[in-house]
């Protein structure tokens, strides 16, 4: 019976299913959720809540940007530079300066050995005619490398405004992103709960559907017999035959309706296909009432669409501002010489004034004295 099996066939076959046996088994994850696990898997793995999360992050370090621009800013530059050729340094233009050194030192040195002021005077003449006597040579630098390293600090003090529009700019689309993240949030919460409990209606349809295919069974069975003793005609057999097969293509097309739910929730959840979920809620009735005017209170307080509404205004604004901040920038030096030349006006009047009432009050003394 086992003459003609390959051994080596056989064991190349058990490692193939030895090795890939347990990726098969891994492939398939199970999670078993309700809907409180749900909505936090969503939170945290549902792709739009991560993008618009990044997004509320890079405005917050915007915002941070901007509070940086009150401060100096500092550029390290740094080089290097070679010349083909030692540099030289033109003396024409500091013997002059050179030779009264030189004859400074040697005045200094005959002081220091008690000569009198006369002979200093002497000395120091000679030194200074002789060196004049020679030619400027120029001094030659031996060195053709030069490393470099630049320091530059910048601190604003007058943009027209600009800043301060840019600061409270950045802030205001960080509120912005903040509230249209709790939008998404509350979009992607709401998608989850319909969702979810799409998926446990479903699967409870499928419940009730498995039941009906079962009944429908049991009732061609019954069908059957009572067509055997003769109690009912053949063709009632056919029908209950028409039944089965309607209950199982309808169970069939709510199960396909299981599955793409199934299949929605996951991208909503942010898990991969390849994921069993296994649901514990199942659907009950419960009566619950709500006020209406508290709803609407609390939509009006809580909804983050108002917050942005408000937001948008805020921000139309703030450009206006940073515009009207660059006018001002351009201006403001003008006003600045304006308020200069009032000031100096100003002084040369007061001065006036005072003088003629000096004057005056000259005249009356003199007036008085005659």
């Amino acid at each position: 019976m086992f003459k003609n099996i390959n051994l080596k066939t056989v064991a190349v076959t058990l490692v193939v299913i030895t090795f890939f046996l347990p990726v098969s088994l891994k492939a398939q994850d199970t999670l078993i959720i309700n809907l409180s696990s749900a909505i936090d898997s969503a939170m945290n793995n549902n792709s739009k809540i991560l993008r618009y999360k990044q997004a509320v992050y890079e405005k917050k370090e915007l915002k941070k940007a901007s509070t940086g621009n009150y401060f100096p800013s500092i550029d390290l530059l740094g080089g290097y530079s070679y010349l083909s050729e030692n540099p030289e340094v033109n003396m024409s233009k500091i013997k002059g300066s050179v030779d009264d050194i030189f004859g400074k030192y040697g005045s200094y040195i005959a002081g220091e050995l008690g000569l009198s002021d006369d002979a200093q005077e002497v000395i120091y003449n000679k030194i200074v005619n002789g060196l004049e006597q020679l030619p400027a040579y120029n001094i030659v630098i031996d060195q053709q490398g030069y490393p470099n390293l630049n320091i530059v600090a910048k601190q604003p003090l007058f943009l027209g405004g600009k800043i301060t529009a840019g600061r409270k700019f950045a802030d205001a689309e960080y509120e912005y992103s903040n509230a249209e993240y709790k939008k998404i949030t509350n979009e992607v919460t709401k998608e989850v709960i319909k969702r979810y409990y799409g998926v446990v209606l479903l699967k409870s349809v499928v419940e009730v559907r498995k039941e009906v295919v079962k009944g429908m069974k049991r009732h061609e069975r019954d069908a059957e017999r009572a067509i055997e003793i003769g109690v009912i005609p053949s063709h009632e057999l056919l029908r209950a035959k028409v039944a089965v097969a309607n209950a199982e293509r309808d169970l069939i097309d709510d199960e396909n309706k299981l599955d793409l739910a199934k299949l929605a929730l996951k991208y909503s959840l942010g898990v991969p296909e390849s994921t069993e979920l296994v649901i514990k809620d199942s659907l009950t009735f419960k009566l619950v009432t709500y006020d209406v005017d508290n709803l609407k209170t609390i939509t009006e307080s809580k909804q983050p669409v108002f917050n942005m509404i408000e937001t948008t205004h805020f921000l139309h604004a703030g450009v206006r501002i940073v515009e009207m901040g660059g006018t001002w920038q351009d201006v403001m030096p003008d006003i600045y010489k304006l308020l200069i030349l009032f000031g100096v006006f100003s002084l040369l009047a007061a001065w006036r004034l005072k003088y003629l009432k000096n004057k005056c009050t000259s005249e009356k003394i003199r007036f008085a004295t005659a």
